[in-house]
């Protein structure tokens, strides 16, 4: 049997007529549930679609997929985890083409554990995307636009659904700000907390070839959730959320003879 990869490496080429590019993160939508804000999902799908620059990032807990020895019960799912693989794969169908790469959350892995089944393993398959599945994690290597002949933008992307993370939002900074201990990209992208959350930090990196000092700014974005507040977060007293997905604008520009590289994360409420 073969290890699998601890971190996935996926690299996808987008058209060099592209000058911009806008990415959603989606997370932790929890379908299946009678909190899955529906109405909400739709109206970022429908931006997806209407948007020829936009693209997108999977990061799990798609479905809710609560089992019998889940923390929550079955029995207060709307929709069998069959049902909820059905939904998914309907609803991220027509945005297949615009999806760069797929990881699963802890809702995910209950299959996994219990029966060995990879359930959003298996909404890839559906989908026909399949290549671009990562178990753990990914790093992303976006290429994009051709602002010099022979080459093209690229930013590096780490995702991961993470884990943890507390109740309050600055111990769920810390655990965005804790991938860049795993990984040195230019944005981190993480889940699971379901806190909408954007914030930039700069590092100086060692350059050994030139024996320089380089700035390096990081963008650490948490991608929210499309599960309205109820049932197991009130019984166990989590803040209600505010539903959606914050976007990461990527795009360059020529300043004094040379390609500068920009990135900006936004929140809509």
């Amino acid at each position: 049997m073969q290890t699998p990869e601890a971190i996935t490496k996926i690299v996808r080429i987008l058209p060099k007529t592209l000058t911009s590019i806008k990415l959603y993160g989606l997370s932790d939508l929890h379908i299946g549930t009678h909190y899955y804000d529906e109405k909400k999902v739709n109206e970022v799908i429908k931006e997806i679609l209407e948007n020829p620059n936009a693209y997108v990032l999977i990061g799990g807990d798609i479905v809710d997929n609560t089992l019998k020895n889940s923390v929550g019960s079955v029995y207060e799912n709307k929709y069998t985890p069959r049902e909820q693989k059905k939904m998914a794969v309907e609803l991220l169908r027509p945005i297949a083409h615009k999806i760069l790469a797929i990881t699963p959350g802890n809702h995910e892995d209950r299959s996994a554990k219990e029966a060995d089944s990879g359930i959003l393993e298996d909404i890839a398959i559906l989908l026909g995307l399949e290549n671009l599945y990562a178990e753990n994690a990914f790093v992303l290597f976006l290429k994009y636009g051709r602002p010099r002949k022979d080459s093209y933008c690229t930013t590096s992307i780490y995702m991961k659904h993470g884990s943890g993370g507390g109740s309050r939002v600055g111990s769920k900074a810390n655990r965005l700000e804790d991938l860049k201990k795993e990984v040195i990209a230019d944005i981190y992208i993480t889940g699971h907390t379901h806190q909408q959350m954007i914030f930039p930090q700069k590092i100086v990196i060692a350059d050994h070839v030139n024996c320089a000092l380089i700035d390096k700014v990081l963008l650490f974005v948490n991608s929210g959730t499309f599960l309205n507040w109820g049932g197991y977060a009130v019984k166990k007293g989590f803040s209600p959320i505010v539903t959606g997905c914050p976007t990461i604008d990527l795009w360059y520009e020529y300043k004094n003879g040379r390609v500068v590289k920009h990135m900006k994360g936004s929140i809509i409420v």
